[in-house]
């Protein structure tokens, strides 16, 4: 070998990094599947996590799990086993049901969950006192503008409290999920403005690969500061009601598929989750 070949050999691995080859390499590990609504399977290097898809039926005009396959996820059966971590982003029955989850704790012995304190009373009012599922249990609610870190094993999550909306009891997390490979936003149902909810993480936010977002972040003003300021790779819509839903479910655009037709002419590279099992695309990305 030259020694002018041997020099290029040498500087490879910098030269692919400087491109991004490595990171699109190990964003490759990352896998995110939709459920329902706004639950989510994500895994990466052998890591599984479960968000906000533990509810069991749901709210009307908002997709569920399928009745068989969500009778195997709460069982903890193939392809459901293993999971490591399950978060509920708050306590709504869209999002979580006490009953499911304390199924899918009882068959996962080694599965935690995390949620906030409201969810978190509603899942241990259903356990006896000695149950050894209330180890694997935690309720969070940092104060507003601040995070806490979870490290749990191969994930760390960071915890921030984004609020439901003005008028609303219910609490809101945010959960920033660190995995090998990615960095992952799942806001919940978070009615919080940049300013609001966002900013004072938003060096934090900067390393966000994957942004899981409801629909409405991508479609109503207010919200739209938000998506600017995330450098999110991928760009997901979720909590997307269903056709034949009454149009105040869809805010200024009146109709399901008006609301589509702004998410695409405004991020023509979000991707809408519509169908239980649609993978996201971690290949796509705005223009």
């Amino acid at each position: 070998m030259t020694a002018r070949l041997l020099a290029i050999w040498t500087l490879l691995p910098a030269l692919l990094a400087s491109v991004g080859v490595g990171s699109l390499a190990s964003a490759q590990s990352l896998k995110i599947t939709y459920l329902a609504n706004e639950g989510f399977l994500i895994e990466s290097d052998g890591t599984r996590v479960l968000v906000d898809a533990l509810f069991g039926e749901g709210l009307e005009h908002y997709a569920a799990v399928p009745a068989p396959e969500r009778a195997a996820l709460e069982g903890g059966r193939s392809p459901w086993q293993g999971i490591d971590l399950v978060l509920a982003t708050h306590h709504h029955p869209d999002h979580f049901d006490p009953e499911p989850v304390s199924r899918f704790l009882a068959a996962n012995p080694r599965a935690r969950f995390v949620s906030t304190p409201q969810a978190v009373d509603l899942l241990e009012r259903r356990l006896p006192p000695d149950d050894e599922r209330r180890a694997r249990i935690r309720g969070l609610l940092p104060e507003p503008g601040t995070l806490e870190r979870l490290d749990l094993g191969d994930v760390a999550v960071d915890v921030l409290q984004l609020h439901h909306g003005a008028g609303t009891e219910a609490r809101n997390l945010g959960f920033l999920l660190h995995l090998e490979g990615a960095d992952v936003l799942h806001v919940g149902d978070t009615e919080a403005s940049w300013d609001e909810g966002f900013a004072s993480h938003a060096d934090l936010l900067a390393e966000v690969d994957v942004a899981l977002l409801p629909l409405w972040f991508f479609t109503e003003g207010r919200w739209g500061e938000v998506v600017r300021r995330l450098p999110a790779a991928t760009l997901v819509a979720m909590h997307i009601a269903e056709a034949g839903a009454p149009p105040l479910y869809f805010g200024s655009a009146g109709s399901r598929e008006r609301r589509l037709e702004l998410l695409r002419e405004r991020h023509p590279g979000a991707q809408p989750m519509v169908r239980s099992g649609q993978r996201v695309d971690l290949g796509a990305d705005e223009p």
